[in-house]
Order: structure tokens, then sequence, then C-alpha cells
């Protein structure tokens, strides 16, 4: 169960990290292949900014929600931290004293998955028989927006028993393979509308 959020955003360094397309600001389309062309659907990142606040602003916001709970860095089992950047973790864990053994990592498996990096970390985990019932796991981000936040939750996966008996297993049919979309398919307008055509 989720015993602690804290969450926090600094918005006028947003610039400083961020993806600019999709955006709201393209409405109606939210993208363009001019947009595309100009590459500004990639992540841009100004790397000693971010390097600055992120060993700052993780190390505040989890103890701040450990503080919020009334518990202490002690008390942690498991630490997840966002897996963007390894020497920002490891300085992080560093200033804390957060043995290695206590903040896994993957970015060296996957690279940097953003907001799927700390599931993917927690699945790995709850796979790997990390995680007992009852552990305690802080899971702190730093990302776009700026944005920090840092989440406490204790461990408490449901017997295999109860699994089956709160939510039978059922096996059902997978749907079959879909066949790739030709090159020449792919390009073409979705309707007359789209093609400008009347």
């Amino acid at each position: 169960g989720v015993l602690e959020v804290r969450l926090h955003a600094e918005g006028r360094h947003a610039r400083k990290l961020w993806i600019e397309a999709p955006g709201s600001g393209f409405t109606p389309t939210r993208i363009t292949h001019e947009l595309i062309d100009q590459r500004r659907h990639f992540p841009r990142m100004e790397g000693r900014f971010v390097f600055k606040h992120a060993v700052t602003r993780m190390p505040e916001v989890l103890l701040e929600s450990l503080g919020a709970a009334s518990l202490k860095l002690e008390d942690v089992d498991l630490f997840l931290f966002h897996q963007a950047n390894l020497r920002i973790n490891e300085y992080v864990a560093q200033q804390l004293a957060i043995p290695p053994e206590k903040c896994p990592s993957n970015i060296e498996r996957y690279g940097n998955c953003s907001a799927a990096s700390i599931p993917m970390l927690l699945d790995e985990a709850v796979r790997g028989g990390r995680l007992a019932r009852g552990s305690l796991v802080a899971m702190t981000t730093f990302g776009s927006g700026f944005s920090w936040s840092t989440a406490l939750a204790r461990y408490y996966r449901r017997p295999r028993t109860d699994r089956a008996r709160v939510m039978p297993h059922r096996v059902e049919a997978r749907p079959p393979a879909l066949e790739p979309v030709p090159a020449a398919a792919a390009r073409m307008p979705l309707s007359r509308a789209d093609s400008g055509t009347s």
C-alpha cells in the first residue's frame, strides 16, 4: 500500500529538460511532419543544469517523504531511482550513505526508459525475489517540467491462493499476429480529407 507521496515542480526550468512535441500547443494535430523533420519530438536536456538540480532535489524529496511518514532511511528496504543517469543515482546514494545493494539499476541494460523505468525496476525486484511481504520501497524521480517526487509503499503481494480466489486465472486464445503494413500503404492518407483532395 502507498504510505506517502510528495511531488514538486518548477515550471521556470521546463525547457531545460523537455520534449517539445507532440504537445497541446500544436492543436489540433499535436505533431506535424514539419516538427518531426525539425527533430523537435526528441528529448532535449541541458546536462549540467539537470545534474545539479537532480542531485539536490532527489535527496530533499526522499527525506521529506520519509519525515512525513515518520520513517528513516534505515527503514527502507529498496530504493528505486529514476533510471535516466547512473551518475546522478550513484551521487544521491552516496550523499545519503545508502548501500549499493539497496539501489538496483537497469539503465545499463535498457537505457533511459523515461517514466517506465521505476515500474520496470519494481517488476524486476518482485520477479527476482528482492521484496518480502511488508518490505518498504522508496521510489524517487526527477524529470521534465522540472518535476521531482518520491512515493513510499509497503509491498503486500497476495499469496497465490488468495490471488486465485479473488481473480481466477483464465486462459484465453491469443489473437492472430498482425501482418506488417507494406511501406506504400503506410504512406497512404487515411481518407480524402487527410490528403487534401475532395
